[in-house]
Order: structure tokens, then sequence, then C-alpha cells
């Protein structure tokens, strides 16, 4: 695979750049999103879905130790994943990990006080890929769906009988 040689970030291959081989992950759009972004070394950036980190890791990048990163995520075991990514930089900037919504930065965070902000939304590989989560296509499991495992009720928790999302074969035909 090509990369971009100025950054070192693999062309896209039809699917997304780069893949986070512990859970199939492809960060959507990276060169794309990172370039338009267009990152100042030493800025304070936001990355409001930090997932698996892989949009994190590229502006923390770019960053450098001057910089600072901060990142929310509602997932903590995305959290996780992207706090052991970043902590593979050479020199990372100061790095900042919130547990908790997107929805929380105005409150969180002071206005006027980012040179920018990264928001992939959606749900990741991460929760697509086990069926625990309630989230899977492809197999049986609890229908949870919750980003946040630990947040509200679930059925599991609430005494009524869980009830299960069904994998299922579709055939779509486009006429």
């Amino acid at each position: 695979m090509e990369t971009d040689s100025e950054n070192n970030i693999p062309e896209r291959d039809g699917h997304g750049q780069t893949t986070d081989a512990t859970v199939g992950h492809v960060p959507v759009l990276l060169k794309e999103a990172i370039d338009f972004l267009a990152v100042k070394r030493g800025g304070t950036y936001l990355d409001a879905t930090v997932g698996l980190g892989g949009h994190s890791y590229e502006i923390a990048k770019r960053l450098g130790a001057p910089g600072h990163l901060i990142g929310f995520d509602k997932d903590p075991a995305a959290l996780e994943r992207a706090h052991e990514k970043l902590k593979a930089l050479d020199e990372p900037p100061q790095i900042t990990l919130i547990h908790g919504s997107f929805a929380e930065v105005g409150e969180r965070i002071a206005p006027a006080s980012l040179d920018g902000l990264m928001a992939d939304l959606g749900v990741s590989s991460l929760q697509l890929g086990n069926a625990a989560r309630g989230f899977s296509f492809q197999a049986d499991g609890p229908l949870d769906m919750r980003m946040n495992p630990m947040s509200g009720d679930n059925r599991r928790t609430s005494g009524k009988p869980p009830r299960r999302a069904r994998a299922c074969r579709c055939d779509l035909r486009i006429r």
C-alpha cells in the first residue's frame, strides 16, 4: 500500500487507510480528515469521538510535545485502546482523555480554547464486532446497544427478561 510520504499516512485502498488488527478497525477518511483539519504544531485540538484512537493518533503526531490533545468517548473500552495507541507516540503532546459524551464538550471545554475539533460520529468496529455489546449484525447477542455499557438501565440489570438481537442473512437485489 502506498503512503503519503510527507505524513506517512497510507493512501486510501477503497476501504480506508489503516487497520487496527485487533478489531479490524479502519479510521474513516483518515488522510482527508487530518489534511482538512490542518493541525498546527503546539495547538490544542479536540477529538470529540476518540474511538480506537486512529484520528487522535494522527492529530497528536502533528501537535508534538508543545501541543494538547483532548479526547472524549462514551465507551470506556475504546478509551483504553486509544490510550494504549497514543502511548506509542515518540513525541506526544499533553493528552487528556475524558470518559464522556461529545454532547458535554460545551460544558467541559472553555469557549474559544481550541484550534480545531474532529468528530467521527457513529459506531465503530469495536461495538459492531462484539456480539455482547448488542450492536452486531453478524451474531446473536443481547439487545443492549449502549455506547457506554455502564450508563442507564438495560434488561440484564432491570429484572426484565433480556431481549436478543438475532443476526439474519438478507438477500438484497437491486434491479
